[in-house]
């Protein structure tokens, strides 16, 4: 199933679309725009330019290819400069914040087994 939100990055694992309660999986992409904001309750560090590593609370690293602007709201620090993210298949997320783009839809990661 696809988000029906306006603005689809890439996905590897499972994020529930809280907006409408679709599944975003494998294929599925959230664009964040050039503009986009992300907010969440996690610690986002980067480690390299278009390739970051975050850390969302659980000590869970995952790879972040970033080609979007995104600003943290831990530092407000741009991440890159396009508009995609791409979390790896082998990531493990999970957030109890919610990730918030710019244009007022929210996502909440519920669960971060990864996909293969």
């Amino acid at each position: 199933m696809r988000a029906s939100g306006p603005r689809l990055a890439h996905l590897l694992l499972n994020v529930d679309a809280t907006m409408d309660g679709d599944m975003v999986v494998d294929a599925d992409a959230l664009d964040l725009g050039t503009a986009s904001t992300i907010t969440n309750n996690g610690l986002i560090l980067a480690t390299g330019a278009g390739r970051e590593a975050i850390d969302m609370d659980t000590a869970e690293r995952v790879t972040l290819v970033n080609n979007g602007t995104i600003a943290t709201i831990n530092d407000g620090n741009a991440l890159g400069s396009a508009d995609a993210v791409r979390l790896g298949a082998d990531a493990t997320v999970l957030n109890k914040g919610l990730i918030t783009t710019q244009n007022g839809d929210s996502w909440g990661i519920v669960a971060g087994p990864a996909r293969s």
